[in-house]
């Protein structure tokens, strides 16, 4: 490889992409044949202050000691270092001394012919090292978005991306589903893309009652499917999906006000189908003659403005709304304020109030 360095740095949250260009890269700079005598690998996962500092300490050593039978171009991998993301053993005083040690060994180039790939999912950008990667060797950067809007539409590129890797197509609501069970995760995205790959066996098209079948739900996705049950006053699996949440002791007061904001959106849609402000022809969504205090509104109260909304999410926002009178949504607003309260203050059990409470909103 050209332009070899004699650091690397990769880093973030992110995991499958980074870990996938890691191994791209020590099979570029150490071949297969090569690896047993030219690649060391020292984990870097650690929670304990004495543990932390050994790590650094190997990593030290590996670097600065010839390879086995004097293997020139040595690759250490510091794989995994989760420690220096940690406030607390960051600021540790035996840690950042022995970080100095190795930054300095890097700096002062007694590394030798050795190179150190070192990856991990956070490091200070204020930090000696991480300065010193950027301003000498080579960083790359393998982030998760912060904002909400931009995780979904990584998420919306990606689906899609693993699916067709496979030779798979999907319906727009199986991509929607898929995207609500997984989210951005890279690895997960993968991993649930080759299972409902090897589900369809011969078949090359997904549906949603495909992914439903086989993609598994993680808690905020499951989430999800429970407002979109009582949006679309399915009692049925309302309940069925409370029952797991209770079996897998979920928070019920968290239960509630995620519910409150899924009632308060189509609160939200209602009135804006009833006044007008919101059009739906075929897959596109049209929002017009919105006045000013409702404009301010959407500004104090969401997030996210739902006219930014991808449109299929607004078809089916707009689905369930119509499912409810402006008067209904009203009421549940009002009945869930009252689970709450009762959650907070009597002693029934939180199942019995969810139960009860979703009877009563979705009759």
């Amino acid at each position: 490889m050209t332009n070899r360095k004699q650091a690397y740095l990769f880093m973030g949250d992110d995991e499958y992409p980074l870990t996938t260009a890691a191994r791209e890269l020590v099979g570029q700079l150490v071949p297969p044949a090569e690896q047993a005598f030219g690649l060391e690998i020292i984990e870097g996962r650690s929670d304990s202050e004495d543990e932390a500092v050994a790590i650094i300490k190997r990593c030290h050593e590996a670097l600065v000691t010839p390879g086995f039978l004097m293997v020139r171009g040595k690759l250490v991998w510091w794989r995994s270092v989760t420690f220096l993301g940690d406030v607390r053993l960051a600021a540790n005083e035996a840690i950042k001394a022995a970080m100095k040690e190795l930054t300095g060994a890097l700096e002062a180039g007694h590394a030798g012919d050795a190179t150190l790939l070192m990856t991990a999912p956070k490091l200070d950008k204020r930090s000696a090292l991480y300065k010193l990667f950027s301003s000498r060797f080579e960083v790359r950067e393998f982030m998760l978005p912060e904002k909400a809007y931009q995780v979904e539409q990584m998420a919306r590129e990606k689906i899609p991306r693993a699916l067709k890797d496979r030779g798979i197509t999907a319906d727009a609501d199986a991509l929607e589903l898929m995207q609500a069970r997984v989210g951005a995760d890279s690895r997960l995205i993968e991993m649930e893309a080759e299972k409902l790959a090897l589900f369809l066996g011969e078949r090359r098209r997904a549906t949603r009652q495909d992914v439903q079948a086989v993609v598994s739900a993680t808690p905020t996705s499951a989430m999800w499917d429970l407002q979109d049950a009582v949006g679309e006053r399915n009692m049925k699996e309302a309940l069925e999906i409370v029952g797991e949440f209770m079996a897998g002791k979920e928070s019920p007061i968290g239960i509630v006000i995620s519910l409150m904001n899924r009632v308060r959106d189509l609160m939200l849609y209602r009135e804006a189908l009833d006044q007008g402000w919101l059009r739906l022809g075929g897959r596109q969504a049209e929002w017009g003659g919105m006045p000013g205090e409702a404009e301010a509104l959407l500004a104090a109260v969401f997030k996210r403005d739902p006219r930014s909304i991808h449109p299929f999410v607004i078809g089916k926002m707009v689905g369930q709304a119509k499912l409810y009178t402006a008067a209904e949504l009203r009421r549940n607003q009002s009945l869930l304020m009252e689970a709450h309260e009762s959650l907070v203050s009597s002693r029934v059990s939180g199942q019995t109030v969810l139960e009860l409470t979703l009877v009563r909103l979705i009759r």
